[in-house]
């Protein structure tokens, strides 16, 4: 991590209650002797967040929870989705207004969501996909057939009212770019869906393959992606600052025909290498290991993919701790 530096903190297991605490120490550790066992992680005090300020966080499901804990600290979060107005009878986006769970779960669409807010606009009725059979239904029970590809779980009724729905989404995001005060961006997963009409990618594997195509993305794939989002803003905010983060969640399949442990390696190993590539060719780019502290300290559920909550907060409080003013 780099950025202007300061006291340094520490992230240390405590065997008993398997937390995380904050040490302050005098310098990084560079030794693997003092990690205990790799359990041990530092950091150089990094204040790149207003207190209580704008913050715009955007990626997989991870980011999800990331979004509702600095919520819940008193930050004024963004996109707010739940302000976005749908007619839930002929309309659908995601799990609202019960949740607010609208996930970008790869680079591509994340890359995909700048390039429209800050140069070409909005998804058009053309992206957009219809189904043979519904494959939603609203609230109220309404069969939804057509769908924005490009968004978790965006569906209507028909084309002009999806067209309707996407639109303000576009612009729900644009506004939470133009706002922010800082970016966060949770990188996923590799394993991709691409539009074989348009070129675009999808946000999640479709129902129906017919006219998709697989895409085992590459480090250099993922890594022109961050690299043209990390363009952008530099270009039209260059004094924002963006934090890169890798999800800990794991892949919930697999298409590639190999062993999923091995598959979910190769993915988050790409993604943390883009970050950290990212990171190290843009001032205003700093990498988070969430990633990393989720693994070292197991702070998964039982089903060993989702995070635990209390390990959720522990990695925000930490976050805060280092990168807030």
């Amino acid at each position: 991590m780099h950025g202007r530096q300061g006291s340094t903190a520490s992230v240390a297991a405590n065997e008993r209650t398997g937390e995380i605490e904050l040490a302050l120490t005098s310098e990084p550790c560079h030794d693997w002797q003092g990690t205990k066992r790799g359990s041990r992680i530092t950091f150089v005090s990094n204040p790149l967040l207003k207190d209580k300020g704008c913050v715009f966080t955007m990626g997989s499901c991870f980011a999800v929870e990331i979004r509702h804990a600095l919520m819940a600290r008193g930050y004024d979060v963004f996109p707010k989705y739940n302000e976005i107005e749908f007619d839930g009878q002929n309309q659908l986006l995601a799990s609202l207004p019960a949740r607010d769970n609208v996930n970008h779960y790869n680079s591509f669409v994340i890359q995909q969501e700048f390039e429209r807010a800050l140069v070409n606009g909005n998804y058009g009725p053309n992206d957009f996909v219809e189904h043979s059979l519904p494959k939603q239904k609203s609230a109220l029970g309404e069969l939804l057939r057509w769908q924005d590809p490009y968004r978790k779980r965006v569906f209507a009724t028909d084309r002009d009212s999806l067209l309707n729905l996407s639109t303000k989404i576009s612009t729900c995001i644009r506004t939470a770019i133009q706002k922010a005060d800082a970016y966060i961006i949770t990188l996923g997963l590799t394993e991709v869906w691409k539009n074989d009409t348009n070129g675009l990618y999808i946000n999640q594997a479709p129902s129906e393959k017919q006219g998709f195509s697989f895409v085992e993305s590459t480090y250099e794939q993922n890594y022109d992606n961050m690299d043209k989002v990390c363009s952008l803003l530099r270009k039209h905010f260059p004094d924002k600052p963006v934090i890169l983060t890798v999800s800990p969640v794991p892949l919930t399949r697999t298409f590639t025909g190999n062993d999923i442990v091995v598959a979910n390696m190769e993915s988050k190993s790409i993604l943390r290498a883009v970050a950290a590539r990212v990171a190290k060719e843009n001032i205003n780019v700093t990498y988070w290991p969430s990633y990393e502290i989720a693994l070292a300290h197991d702070l998964f559920e039982d089903d060993g993919r989702h995070v635990r909550r209390a390990g959720i907060d522990l990695i925000v409080d930490q976050f805060i701790k280092v990168h807030a003013s």
